[in-house]
C-alpha cells in the first residue's frame, strides 16, 4: 500500500478549494475597491450644529463640583451641615438656571 500516494490525495487542492480561494480573493478585491479613502463632505443643519455645540459644552463641564463636595464633607464631619442652607439669592439663582435650561431646549425644538 502506497501511503505517500494517499497523503498526496488527501492534501492536494481540489477544484472546490481553488474556487473558494478565487472567491475569497474576489471578495477582498471588491472590499478594497468599495472602501472610500476620503470622507465625503457633509453639511450639518443648524439644529445639528446647535446640538453638537451643547454636547461639547456639556462634555467640557466638570462632572462634579469638587470644591462643593469637599465643603459639604467638611461640614458633615464637623457636624455643622444643614440640608436646607440655601438662602433666597441661591434659590433665585437656581430658578433662573432652570428657566434658562428650558428656553435652550425650546430653541432646539
Amino acid at each position: 500500500m502506497d501511503i505517500n500516494r494517499i497523503n498526496n490525495i488527501l492534501t492536494a487542492p481540489t477544484n472546490d478549494d481553488k474556487g473558494a480561494n478565487q472567491t475569497k480573493q474576489n471578495s477582498q478585491n471588491v472590499a478594497e475597491q468599495s472602501s472610500p479613502t476620503t470622507k465625503p463632505d457633509v453639511e450639518l443643519s443648524e439644529d445639528s450644529q446647535k446640538i453638537n455645540q451643547i454636547t461639547d459644552d456639556l462634555i467640557s463641564e466638570p462632572v462634579v463640583d469638587q470644591a462643593k463636595v469637599d465643603r459639604i464633607k467638611a461640614q458633615i464631619q464637623e457636624g455643622t451641615y444643614k440640608y436646607l442652607q440655601a438662602d433666597q439669592a441661591q434659590l433665585e439663582s437656581l430658578a433662573e438656571k432652570f428657566i434658562g435650561f428650558e428656553s435652550d431646549i425650546e430653541d432646539l425644538l
